[in-house]
């Protein structure tokens, strides 16, 4: 009897367990539909490891530092501490800033960490303007517009592309994570360089945030599993840490990936399939922090007092070279 009566408020108790389960499911699945809870956070948990360009630049020069004077040299040579509207910036890519740049002047700091950047930010700029062209090329080749992506065997498309084209295309599907054709194109763009030096500053404390730092992270990236760096304000109950790159270059890869794929940067391209004007891109930044439109307020804020829509005219001198090296 005893054991009987055990079954059954085993049963009544897996009964209740399953619906509370189910109940918190469709609150977490409304929350998400209507924005309540802010999501961006945790699907950078897919992109914090960084996607290689699929139509990337040649072999570049990236320069380890290993302090303030190596860094001052390194800018001063290679004509970064002066920028003209629309010069050519030598491709000269700092590995990572160095520790000694937080004890820095306001006005020489920023100056150091905007102009030892740039390079960084114009490169990645212009490996998604070669995968964007390539994507078009291929569009073009294959006279699409729309519909889906159908990698299954001798589908007409495919009979008219060469095997590298259909490796080139498979990548970018999997790299963007849709095989629509209008939402490839949609993702597959350029992210301003104005925009992408603004947010950087304004998530690395202008490079001296102990994860940028530390981690190479200029945009507070979090991790589940992969190595980084635990926050020292981290909940007990919390087990996330801030991902950790190999380099600079890694760490914008990785960020202008989570804007070009994950849902919840939908708006901001939205607006980028309707305006390149930075200032109107940043209002589609809300979801990247908590404070939402106060954080959108700041992002304007530096793009103005830093005159960074300058640095959008700039573009990048031959890859491979040696310019100011």
């Amino acid at each position: 009897m005893t054991d009987l009566g055990n079954s059954s408020t085993a049963r009544s108790w897996a009964t209740v367990r399953r619906f509370l389960v189910a109940c918190a499911a469709m609150l977490v699945f409304v929350s998400l539909v209507t924005g309540v809870i802010d999501i961006s956070r945790f699907l950078w948990v897919r992109t914090e490891r960084p996607t290689p360009a699929i139509v990337s630049a040649p072999a570049h020069i990236q320069r380890p530092v290993h302090g303030v004077p190596e860094l001052f040299d390194l800018i001063g040579r290679s004509g970064l501490w002066q920028i003209a509207p629309d010069a050519v910036i030598p491709p000269i890519l700092i590995a990572r800033f160095p520790p000694g740049l937080g004890r820095l002047p306001t006005g020489i700091r920023k100056k150091a960490f905007l102009h030892g950047l740039l390079p960084v930010a114009l490169l990645i700029r212009e490996e998604l303007s070669r995968e964007r062209g390539a994507l078009g090329g291929i569009l073009a080749k294959i006279n699409l517009t729309d519909g889906l992506f159908d990698f299954s065997p001798e589908t007409p498309w495919q009979a008219a592309l060469n095997e590298a084209e259909q490796r080139f295309l498979a990548d970018l599907v999997d790299k963007y994570q849709t095989n629509r054709i209008d939402e490839l194109l949609h993702r597959v763009d350029i992210v301003p360089v104005s925009l992408i030096l603004a947010q950087a500053a304004l998530e690395s404390a202008w490079g001296r945030s102990r994860f940028a730092v530390a981690g190479n992270n200029l945009f507070g990236m979090r991790t589940w599993k992969n190595p980084g760096l635990v926050p020292l304000a981290r909940d007990e109950d919390k087990q996330h840490k801030v991902a950790s790159f190999d380099s600079l270059l890694d760490s914008v890869r990785s960020y202008v990936l989570v804007l070009n794929r994950v849902p919840a940067y939908g708006a901001f391209r939205d607006l980028r399939a309707t305006t390149s004007d930075p200032m109107r891109l940043a209002e589609g930044l809300g979801r990247f922090s908590e404070r939402g439109d106060a954080y959108v307020s700041d992002l304007k804020e530096i793009i103005r007092q830093n005159d960074l829509q300058v640095f959008d005219g700039c573009r990048l001198g031959e890859l491979g070279g040696q310019e100011g090296g």
